[in-house]
């Protein structure tokens, strides 16, 4: 571990604790309590480098350049505010994420209840986790804070220059029916359709215990390689598959729909 201008830069594991939020870095996924947060692979990097940084200013630049490698500034940006939308809104009185113009974004975690503790120290034995400054001010603006002041929780300024995503759409959820796998890796096709404004995860579920749960997929995205949490026998099995929609404005999950699942392991 490397420390830098005040931030850490170190290797992501497969998980990481950071109060009441788990980040599982082989889906890059992560988790409030037991549902995933609506945000895409990027913004998964982005936030990991923000949680292992807890309590630490982390510059603009630094986050852009550890998840939209190939990116602007512009997705950097609005990528960013998406993380901090699902972060403040998910988290809440117990975590949040803030901006100061001069110094950068920092991930600010509040005495956390024992009850949020236990969830996420159920949710990491349930999903049995092994080891894992220039700013486009056109964009991204938020309430300036003072670096010496105490961690304030208030409601989350909206940025400037965003468009305010007002329209409702039916939730096309993709056709899946049958997935096979080979011990515990298969090779899969978990879609969200163009068609879509919506986000959505995939969750397969088999006797009550959940076998995978995926990050969530932005319009346009696909899944293709998943890995189930428990190593099943040779067979066929009978699951099921929750697909969870999120409005892409409020980060509300905001349809869902179960549908039966041949599960095949070779």
């Amino acid at each position: 571990m490397d420390r830098q201008n005040g931030y850490n830069d170190i290797n992501t594991p497969r998980f990481h604790v950071c109060g009441p939020l788990l980040l599982d870095g082989m889906k890059s996924a992560a988790y409030y309590g037991d549902k995933p947060l609506p945000i895409t692979v990027e913004e998964y990097d982005a936030l990991f480098v923000l949680a292992v940084n807890k309590n630490n200013y982390v510059p603009f630049d630094r986050l852009h350049e550890a998840a939209w490698h190939e990116g602007t500034a512009a997705d950097a940006a609005i990528g960013i505010a998406n993380i901090q939308r699902a972060v403040n809104n998910a988290g809440a009185k117990s975590m949040r994420i803030d901006f100061l113009p001069e110094r950068g974004y920092i991930f600010k975690i509040a005495v956390q209840p024992a009850a949020e503790r236990l969830s996420v120290n159920r949710l990491a034995t349930t999903i049995k986790i092994a080891s894992t400054a220039a700013v486009v001010a056109a964009l991204v603006m938020f309430a300036q804070m003072s670096a010496s002041q105490s961690i304030r929780l208030t409601d989350d300024p909206a940025p400037l220059g965003l468009v305010e995503i007002n329209e409702t759409r039916v939730v096309i959820f993709p056709d899946v029916s049958r997935v096979e796998a080979e011990g515990t890796d298969a090779a899969i096709d978990f879609y969200n359709s163009t068609k879509n404004i919506h986000y959505i995860s995939f969750e397969i579920v088999m006797d009550g215990s959940r076998l995978y749960v995926s990050g969530i997929i932005a319009p346009g995205g696909r899944l293709e390689q998943m890995e189930l949490d428990e190593a099943l026998a040779a067979g066929e099995y009978e699951a099921e598959m929750v697909m969870r929609a999120y409005d892409p404005a409020s980060y509300e999950e905001s349809e869902t729909k179960t549908v039966v699942l041949i599960l095949t392991v070779r």
